[in-house]
């Protein structure tokens, strides 16, 4: 399973709402805005950007940028051979 692959096949915010249970969503369509997911980065308002074409996050006040792996990592706090086991596991990716 490649990196690529995930972008083409895994929604992020599709993974970003079976782990949180935030409900605060700004925006929809193609980019949607949520709170930071960094755990030194707490915030209530909706700094970062979920880019469903691109596959990426990016937030606009700690600058962090990363895909959806790194997003799982960011918020379950696993490695990213965990990451990609839950993916894997429930995408149904090889």
């Amino acid at each position: 399973m490649d990196l690529q692959n995930i972008k083409d096949k895994v929604d992020i915010l599709k993974v970003y709402n079976e782990l949180t249970t935030e409900i605060d969503l700004k925006g929809s369509g193609m980019k949607v805005k949520v709170n930071c997911f960094y755990p030194d980065h707490q915030n209530e308002d909706n700094s970062c950007v979920l880019d469903r074409n691109e596959g990426v996050f990016y937030c606009l006040e700690c600058k962090r940028v990363g895909g959806v792996v790194d997003m799982i990592q960011a918020i379950c706090g696993v490695e990213e051979e965990a990451a990609m086991r839950w993916i894997s596991e429930n995408y149904n990716l090889k």
